[in-house]
């Protein structure tokens, strides 16, 4: 496995980003100028191989930015009868007020066509946008309305009311024949997106591509890193169609780039898939 160590930079440029992120559903309540954030005050975050846990330290330091928030919790775990019942993510002083906030980092692939948040499935297809929507919103949100979770707050001398919300960034990717129509109505307009295709589309999909393009294959890890961080060395279309059969035997994030090393500019995000998760992701979909 691939070692990767965050440097401030990178931490600076992932900030930047969250800054100015769209969530998937709802509006992203913490967006800023990217400006105000010091590169020199920014501390080198722990790597973490789970992407969802980096994302958390990453969203734990925007916090931190922002003077209204007079008091910041994390991970706060509820227990009752010797049991952890869960864990609230964050809790918050903004303004006065005590928040409570669920966060994820979400990349789901449009595979149905019904105009319904279970046609988006997760590379791993053991998760959908519906079923994350619902599990946040009947259960991690509800989480400190129970008798423990009282206790618990009033223990950390949180003794008025609390609001809670989540706040889901991350990308939806649409097939490359997709015309992006029929999107939920609870998908914000304006969500970040990208496209996939499967392994065998490659070849006659690449000629849209200029021949300049080159093709990175982040980890799991890097996929919020700027192109400009990773260090790896990008592909041309020829030797990404030779690697491509016996590289990528699973759902593969690639990042489509113009430029070299630190120059580097992310043209687009693009997922590709072998022809046994279609199959798969299709005879999911079809069963519902």
């Amino acid at each position: 496995m691939k070692k990767i160590v965050y440097t401030t930079e990178q931490t600076a440029s992932e900030l930047a980003w969250l800054s100015q992120a769209q969530t998937l559903v709802g509006e992203n309540k913490f967006r800023r100028d990217s400006l105000a954030i010091k590169p020199s005050l920014i501390p080198k975050l722990k790597h973490h191989h789970r992407l969802g846990v980096h994302f958390e330290d990453l969203f734990e330091l925007h916090l931190k930015t922002f003077s209204q928030i007079t008091d910041l919790k994390s991970h706060i775990q509820i227990i009752g009868d010797k049991k952890t019942l869960g864990e609230a993510d964050f809790l918050v002083c903004k303004d006065g007020a005590w928040q409570h906030i669920e966060v994820a980092i979400k990349f789901y692939l449009r595979v149905g066509s019904s105009g319904q948040m279970s046609d988006y499935l997760g590379p791993s297809l053991t998760d959908s946008l519906d079923r994350k929507i619902t599990h946040i919103e009947n259960k991690q949100l509800k989480l400190l309305e129970s008798e423990p979770a009282k206790r618990t707050l009033q223990s950390l001398g949180v003794d008025s009311a609390v609001e809670s919300y989540a706040q889901i960034f991350g990308w939806l990717f649409y097939h490359v024949s997709d015309n992006q129509s029929k999107i939920p109505d609870n998908i914000h307009p304006q969500h970040s997106r990208g496209r996939w295709l499967c392994i065998n589309e490659l070849e006659g999909f690449l000629d849209e591509y200029p021949d300049a393009v080159r093709f990175l294959m982040p980890s799991r890890s890097e996929w919020l890193t700027s192109p400009s961080h990773i260090h790896d060395i990008a592909v041309s279309k020829s030797n990404l169609l030779k690697r491509a059969k016996s590289v990528i035997d699973r759902p593969q994030q690639l990042f489509v780039v113009l430029g070299k090393g630190r120059s580097r500019q992310l043209v687009e995000r693009l997922f590709v898939v072998p022809e046994a998760w279609v199959d798969n992701a299709e005879s999911m979909i079809n069963q519902r």
